[in-house]
Formats: C-alpha cells, sequence, structure tokens
C-alpha cells in the first residue's frame, strides 16, 4: 500500500568567504569557498508491506471469517465442511435434496433400500453404506474373526484366546486374563476373583469411575479407544482442525505437520 512522507534532504552548495591571505606582508583579503548543506524537505510516496491472512483451501472469506465452501448447494441444510453438506431432519443424500427415508431410494423414493443389519441407502443411487461391524453390497456380511469397525478395516489387537467385538474391537477376555487386550494375567493364587473390574479400554485409554466411554488419549476415539483420528483431526477425542497444506500428513496427536516432497514451512 501507498503512503505519503514528507521527507528531508542535504543539499550541498558552494559558501565564498573571505579571510586574510596567505602572504603575511598583503594588506588584502582573500576570498575563499567552502562547501555547506542545506535541508531542504520534499513529499514522497512511498510503497509499505503488511502480512495479511488468506483462507485456506476449500473456504472463502465473508466478513473476515473463512467459511467453508461446497461446491454443489445444500438444498435443505449447511455446508459443515469442503464439500460436505449438514442435512436438516428428514432430508439425505449429498446435498440434502432428498426426502426419501431410509428404507427407500430414487426418484419419488419409489426403490426399496436392500440394505442389511443397520445399513443405509443412499438417496440417489442405493447404494449401502453399512455401519461399523459389516461389510459386503448390502451390508450382509459381519466382520471377519480378527477385523472390525467401519468397513472391516480395523485389526484386533486381543491376546491369550480373546475375542473381539466386531463393531468396537473390543476383547472379550477369558482364561484369567485382564486388561484392555487381555495382556494380563490375573494372580495365580486368587484364581479370577484377583482380576477386579475389567476395563476394556485400548491404545492407553482409561476407564471412567462411573462407567461411560473410555477416556482416550490424544490421536484415539471411539467407545474403547480403538478408532484412529481421522486424517484431518488431531488431538484429545480427536477434537481439533488439522491444518496441513499441500498432501502433508498432521500427526494425530500433536497435530505437527509432516511435509510432502517439494513443500516446507508450518
Amino acid at each position: 500500500y501507498s503512503v505519503t512522507k514528507q521527507e528531508s534532504l542535504l543539499t550541498p552548495h558552494d559558501e565564498p568567504y573571505e579571510e586574510d591571505c596567505d602572504d603575511p606582508r598583503s594588506h588584502f583579503r582573500c576570498t575563499r569557498h567552502k562547501s555547506a548543506y542545506r535541508v531542504t524537505y520534499h513529499v514522497g510516496v512511498q510503497t509499505e508491506y503488511r502480512k495479511r491472512a488468506h483462507c485456506c483451501p476449500g473456504y472463502y472469506e465473508s466478513r473476515g471469517v473463512c467459511v467453508p465452501q461446497c461446491a454443489q448447494e445444500c438444498v435443505h441444510g449447511r455446508c459443515l465442511s469442503p464439500d460436505q453438506c449438514q442435512c436438516a431432519p428428514e432430508w439425505r443424500g449429498q446435498d440434502c435434496s432428498s426426502d426419501c427415508s431410509a428404507l427407500y431410494w430414487g426418484r419419488n423414493c419409489s426403490q426399496k433400500c436392500a440394505c442389511r443389519n443397520g445399513g443405509q441407502c443412499d438417496p440417489l443411487t442405493g447404494r449401502c453404506s453399512c455401519p461399523p461391524g459389516y461389510t459386503g453390497l448390502v451390508c450382509e456380511d459381519p466382520c471377519l474373526p480378527g477385523t472390525y469397525g467401519q468397513g472391516c478395516s480395523g485389526l484386533c489387537q486381543c491376546q491369550n484366546g480373546a475375542r473381539c467385538d466386531r463393531v468396537t474391537g473390543a476383547c472379550d477376555c477369558v482364561n484369567g486374563t485382564i486388561g484392555g487386550l487381555c495382556e494380563h494375567h490375573c494372580s495365580e493364587s486368587g484364581g479370577e476373583g484377583e482380576c477386579g473390574p475389567p476395563c476394556p479400554c485400548q491404545n492407553g485409554g482409561s476407564c471412567q469411575p462411573g462407567g461411560g466411554p473410555c477416556l482416550c488419549p490424544a490421536g484415539w476415539m471411539g467407545e474403547v479407544c480403538t478408532q484412529p483420528c481421522p486424517h484431518d483431526r488431531f488431538g484429545v477425542n480427536c477434537s481439533h482442525q488439522c491444518h496441513c497444506h499441500n498432501g502433508a500428513q498432521c500427526d494425530p496427536t500433536t497435530g505437527k505437520c509432516s511435509c510432502a516432497v517439494g513443500y516446507t514451512g508450518v
């Protein structure tokens, strides 16, 4: 931006003066010259700079605030994050334009949803979105032993023959074992009575005194702390938004960005 400033300058000029001549027998005065400087002022225009923040990709600025932008209008809802609508009650679909219930899809909601085990149809395509613990075209297949969670993508970590809950990944301890992964054996002298109340929390999570979901450490979420934070979240309960750009990986614990090749910066 441009600013107008008054500037001062030192301008040199020649200033004559008289003094006794070098010859002591002379009665004449000799003229000498010396350089002097005069201060002058003039008004000039200068260009100065300041830092200005701008919105991240997927957001636009509105009244000084960065607002998420959705390519498709959220007809009956609001844009929650870039290209992700949050629909009003009784409205569904990627753009919240369908009023079909979870049991129907298609034009005029004429097609019956074939999804099983609590799966939901996409109101436009009929494609099933399966709940944790199930997979398949119509969510007909429970997770195979040793897997759990959304899309059965989680790998069970249970030890000592414990069974793994296909939905949450919680371990069902057997044979006198205890711990989130059933990794500890109860005291042999006291038998299973020495085990005490079970705590199913995994990955460093802890049980609350009054019961309820586990208290998960940074980087983990879920009923028993078996779900890692999504790629754009970090911190305790994955409650903080990552701000990494240009393909960088966000540390799920601290939120620190690991830059992709060719980029640097915080």
